[in-house]
């Protein structure tokens, strides 16, 4: 068992090597299908540019001319939601009064037992069109119907109170969308889960839209149209039939706060005729200035693979000014730019995206698939167990043992739990294999094999091992740090590079095209950016050439507990929390660090993680500068690590295309190693004139 636990590594990386080999034609097909959809539709919602205009002198006028501006700008597509007769008030089609209005309207005394809601057509064409669709509505909702009359106007009374009837969903106005239709629009139709499932009435619907050329629908509310009746009327398999035969997809919003039920069944019964769709809400495109949203609808699309844009818009009451002020000259200098700055569709089509009707993604296979799975899956494997033996490297033997039963178990089952947790291990276990291996070396290289590890108290002397020891500190005598800078840029590319082996195993585990579509997700990312640090840091105190770990362990617990060390326990670990809240999507920042993104963004097309360039990279090259020659350098390695993991984060965002991932890495690591070279400079520099002083301070 000894003799194998010695040998075993070896093996294990030569698995790693068949597993990263093994991933290339995943990949391969994982970069095909992300260039396979390249046009990108920018919607405007219909519903808010009809609430702007009610609050102008003349809406009609309004919306005429905001029509063509958005379309010239670079909006080519409509959001239209299911009618209200609210919005359809504000269309100017119909008018609608409560029971008193109605009274006041025919110059008689209000009846106290009337409260229905009238409604008035202006024209007999739209009364044509939309009569049938009122009707059919409230009568599904069990509420009567009657004619009513005014004048030469010809109007329904609906038996159900004003506040209640102005809310009821009723069919897309098709009215509006043929205008907009005519405009040159596309049009996204947003239904909703707010009615009973009625699957006649629905393919009603779908067959209204095929006129107007709707290829793709979004939905409105926390679920998908079909949902609350799935299990009794399996309304989902029905609607994703009507869906199907009429080759319309669906766009799935990101950033929800609770993602839409439903919509990982239903996108599964389309075959993910699916996009992913950005929103700008509201209030953000009040408080946004131009240039910030044309960066923000650039970064969506380039960076996030969204293919679809919702804008929102809205009106304010300026007090300042005494006027209502809207949001879309801000959406229109976006898209469209001024003299001095291109805008975002100018931008976009830069980057190879085309305004146009957004399409899915085709997914591409990888021929002999099933093989080159299993080669990851082995590698991911043998990876986690190399992490393993770091620590244990007694039961290395055992540990694979279980870790490729485990395998062939997620091999054979194909589920997306097993793939998740075998690519998190994996994405845990480089950077802590790559920085415990720096750890090593750079302990051979200071401290060679044999070294008496005793210093005399005070006393300064070079030893045989070529060790120079002063008051309990050490350093390697005769390297010059011109010698010393040189062997740091080759572990700084060896530990990246080892670092990052676990990226194509991770992205070959993770291929499928639910990942693209979040649909599912990389899980245990705050689990990933601290168990390597942890992992690194038990490394590094423990496992010491002092004694055993046990050893280790007895001589910190018996270390005397000072103020010092618990307010700088206290330090650690309010750090920790921050550098937790900060992982994943859901972390904050601050609007001076948001510019300093944007800037960065401006700057280099792409931008680098902060962490990576700013802490993680530069501490890990002054950490193996200063390691070479101080033995407390070590330590600088532990939060060195945090750069390390955060290469491999970059790639477990697999919503994120593949090169763009490989580009942020190297521009981080290359921005990184230029900011520790100016660290070492500075450490240098400093050093000199410490010597300098105590040079002097001596003579004097």
């Amino acid at each position: 068992m000894e003799r194998w636990n010695r040998r075993l590594p070896k093996i294990l990386w030569l698995v790693v090597l068949a597993g990263v080999l093994g991933s290339l034609p995943l990949i391969a097909a994982r970069v095909e299908t992300e260039r396979s959809a390249k046009t990108v539709t920018i919607a405007l919602d219909y519903r808010d540019l009809l609430q702007v205009a009610a609050a102008q002198a003349d809406p009609q006028s309004f919306v005429e001319e905001w029509l063509p501006r958005l379309k010239t700008a670079g909006v080519n597509a409509m959001i239209v939601f299911e009618s209200t007769l609210e919005e359809l008030a504000w269309s100017g089609a119909i008018a609608v009064y409560d029971a008193k209005s109605a009274a006041l309207l025919q110059g008689r005394v209000e009846d106290p037992s009337d409260n229905g809601t009238y409604v008035l057509f202006r024209k007999p064409e739209e009364e044509a069109v939309l009569r049938p669709i009122i009707e059919s509505a409230f009568g599904r909702l069990g509420v009567a119907v009657t004619p009513w009359r005014f004048g030469e106007w010809n109007g329904l009374r609906i038996h159900m109170g004003y506040s209640d009837a102005m809310l009821r969903p009723m069919q897309p106005n098709p009215l509006a969308m043929r205008k907009l239709h005519e405009a040159g629009f596309l049009i996204v139709p947003r239904l909703s889960d707010r009615v009973t499932f009625d699957a006649a009435e629905l393919e009603r619907w779908l067959d209204a839209f095929g006129e107007f050329g709707v290829t793709r629908i979004v939905f409105d509310g926390n679920a998908v149209t079909g949902y609350a009746d799935h299990a009794a009327k399996r309304s989902l398999d029905k609607f994703a039939a009507l869906l199907n035969e009429r080759g319309i997809g669906v766009g799935i919003f990101e950033n929800l706060k609770v993602p839409q039920q439903g919509m990982y069944g239903l996108t599964q019964r389309l075959h993910y005729n699916a996009v992913r769709a950005h929103p700008v809400s509201e209030a953000e495109s009040v408080t946004l200035k131009p240039e910030q949203l044309a960066d923000r609808i650039v970064l969506a699309v380039k960076d996030r693979n969204i293919r679809m844009i919702y804008l929102n818009t809205t009106y304010v009451r300026d007090g300042v000014s005494g006027k209502v002020k809207h949001s879309l000259g801000t959406i229109e200098e976006a898209l469209a730019g001024d003299a001095d700055r291109p805008g975002a569709v100018e931008r976009l089509k830069g980057y190879g995206f085309t305004p146009g009707d957004a399409t899915a993604f085709t997914e591409h296979g990888a021929p002999l698939e099933p093989l080159w799975r299993a080669l990851v899956i082995a590698g991911a494997v043998a990876l986690t167990a190399l992490a393993c033996g770091l620590f244990a490297p007694n039961l290395l033997v055992p540990v694979t043992a279980i870790g490729a039963a485990g395998g062939a178990a997620a091999f054979a089952l194909d589920k997306e739990l097993p793939m998740q947790g075998l690519a998190l291990l994996a994405a845990i276990s480089s950077p802590t294999v790559a920085v415990i291996w720096l750890v090593r070396r750079l302990r051979e290289r200071r401290e060679p094999a044999g070294a008496d590890a005793a210093v005399a108290s005070g006393e300064r002397s070079v030893t045989g091992d070529g060790i120079a020891r002063n008051g309990g500190r050490s350093r390697v005598a005769g390297k010059t740090a011109g010698r010393r800078l040189g062997e740091a840029l080759l572990l700084y590319a060896a530990v990246s590079l080892l670092s990052l082996v676990s990226v194509p195993i991770i992205m070959g585990l993770l291929d499928d095209i639910r990942y693209s579509l979040v649909l599912q997700q990389f899980r245990g990312v705050s689990l990933l950016h601290l168990a390597p640090v942890a992992l690194v840091a038990i490394y590094v105190f423990l496992y010491g050439p002092g004694g055993s770990v046990w050893d280790n362990a007895r001589r910190i617990l018996a270390m005397p507990l000072t103020v010092l060390w618990l307010v700088a326990g206290a330090v650690l670990g309010l750090a920790g929390m921050y550098y937790l809240s900060r992982t994943g999507n859901s972390g904050l920042a601050s609007s001076l660090e948001l510019q300093f993104r944007w800037m960065l963004e401006t700057t280099f097309g792409v931008r680098p993680r902060t962490k990576e360039f700013l802490f993680g990279h530069p501490l890990l090259l002054i950490g193996i500068f200063l390691s070479l020659r101080y033995r407390w350098a070590l330590g600088l390695l532990i939060l060195a690590t945090i750069g390390q993991l955060s290469m491999v984060d970059t790639f477990a965002h697999i919503h994120t295309p593949a090169v763009l991932s490989l580009i942020r890495v190297l521009l981080g690591l290359g921005l990184g190693l230029l900011a520790g070279l100016a660290g070492v400079a500075v450490w240098q520099a400093a050093e000199w004139l410490w010597r300098r002083g105590r040079l002097f301070r001596e003579r004097a």
